[in-house]
């Protein structure tokens, strides 16, 4: 028996005795039509594209990591400059004293709040001065900055019902049960091992909601003979994929429903709050339920535990305050604080930021003062391992 080889077409010759004979002649029109051109497609389907791999020396590699040491270096002066731009004024008030009338006056308001219950929470009320020394231009941004809270707990980080963030409540005669991650804020007065449809919901439910920052804070500007206050803005300080796919309220929410006392009778708010859900911005019925930009801020956990976010932004364009159409400008303010956040009991603290943005957003030295400097620095290393190394061989 014949071979044929694979790209030859082999043709019958005679046939004798029921037997036929082959001919290895290869059918030339067939074996062109066989033949495909090579595209770079093909190529990259059949991955057969040219390729180059360097080999990596000590020579290269220490050139390389000096070389982008030395292009880094004007671009860290760059980011260095554009951070020494950006104007910030951090007030520090965990320790304040109370201003209010009564047995409790001039003292740490962090000692009023941390004696009492949750369900009597005290009054108290502070009073900060500052001074804005250069005019604080453009839009300014005012942060409350935390220290040692540790939101990324992994009891804490799931404490939440995302269904019920989203306006997913059921109805009025009939609403959804909180999911158990909520566990214990799921419904008021649920003791450990009873019925999860007893008592009234807690609206919103879990840890996270319940541990809102919860501090009021006006912001005055002494001008002579009189004292005006700070516009700020409420809204506009929460992403916008957040406020449009993540948080929302029912078709039935409003303040309306829930005066009715039948409808209290089913929802609560957390037992950290002291106002309701429909109740956290008072001049904007939009603000309110799950939309509030407030609330939605505080949702969006921290990964570190000292974090800071964003409380207000300076209103530029208030018909009634014009002069803080080109930011703060100098002279003396004072922060009014309704102080209802407790810090000291996990060792923490609080404090009031303002600051502008540069280009690249809030100051961030990191950048321009250490990736050259690193860079450097692991070239340098590099280089003395390889001389260690090419020593020992020798020797």
């Amino acid at each position: 028996m014949s071979t044929v080889d694979s790209d030859q077409t082999a043709t019958p010759l005679a046939e004798s005795n029921g037997h036929r004979s082959y001919s290895s002649i290869p059918d030339l029109k067939e074996s062109k039509s066989k033949k495909k051109k090579r595209t770079w497609l093909g190529d990259f389907q059949q991955q057969t594209f040219h390729s180059w791999r360097p080999i990596y020396t000590a020579q290269t590699v220490s050139l390389a990591l000096f070389v982008f040491g030395i292009i880094f270096i004007p671009v860290g002066a760059y980011l260095l400059v554009l951070s020494e731009r950006v104007q910030e004024i951090q007030i520090p008030y965990e320790d304040c004293s109370n201003t209010l009338q009564g047995e409790d006056f001039n003292r740490s308001c962090a000692e009023v709040i941390n004696s009492t219950e949750i369900a009597l929470i005290k009054s108290c009320k502070c009073r900060l001065a500052f001074n804005v020394s250069q005019e604080m231009k453009g839009t300014v941004y005012v942060y409350y900055a935390l220290t040692n809270f540790f939101q990324n707990h992994r009891l804490y980080l799931p404490s939440r019902d995302n269904s019920q963030l989203k306006g997913d409540w059921g109805t009025v005669e009939k609403p959804n049960n909180p999911s158990r991650e909520c566990r214990p804020y799921v419904r008021e007065d649920l003791e450990e091992g009873s019925n999860q449809t007893e008592g009234r919901i807690y609206l919103p439910c879990g840890a996270i909601a319940n541990s809102m920052f919860s501090d009021q804070i006006n912001v005055l500007y002494k001008q002579p003979g009189q004292t005006i206050e700070v516009p700020l803005n409420r809204t506009g300080i929460s992403w916008k994929t957040d406020q449009e796919h993540k948080f929302g309220n029912p078709e039935w929410f409003s303040e309306t429903n829930f005066s009715d006392p039948e409808v209290r009778k089913k929802f609560a708010k957390p037992p950290a709050w002291r106002k309701s859900l429909w109740e956290l911005d008072p001049e904007n019925p939009d603000n309110n339920g799950m939309n509030n930009e407030d609330f939605i801020v505080w949702m969006r956990v921290a990964a570190l535990p000292n974090f800071r976010k964003l409380f207000r932004i300076l209103n530029r364009y208030s018909p009634e305050r014009p002069e803080f159409a080109d930011g703060m400008p100098l002279g003396e303010y004072t922060l009014e604080i309704d102080y209802a956040f407790p810090v000291t009991g996990f060792g923490g603290t609080k404090s009031i930021i303002f600051t502008t943005q540069s280009s690249l957003g809030l100051p961030n030295r990191f950048l321009g003062a250490t990736v050259p400097h690193r860079l450097m620095m692991v070239e340098r290393l590099y280089r003395l391992v390889k001389l260690i190394e090419r020593r020992n061989i020798c020797g």
